[in-house]
């Protein structure tokens, strides 16, 4: 696991486009960190940015497309 947390920015991990969502899963093994930092990390950048996730499963951002579907 890694030892700095601050120093892992999630949105590099979290795909644009809802075709492309990744588990959070993955993303604890794609950052090598817990899965609790994980999910703090990601509700820590909702605040600023927009993450969505899937009924499926998987967290991606929004493509402009996608954002203008959420609108209507």
């Amino acid at each position: 696991m890694r030892e700095n947390n601050e120093m892992v920015n999630i949105l590099k991990f979290i795909p644009l486009g809802k075709k492309r969502a990744v588990s959070r899963a993955k993303l604890v093994e794609l950052t090598g960190l817990d899965d609790r930092t994980v999910r703090n990390l990601i509700a820590q950048e909702r605040k600023t940015n927009i993450i969505l996730s899937k009924r499926s499963g998987g967290y991606y951002m929004p493509t402009i497309a996608e954002m203008e579907e959420i609108k209507e």
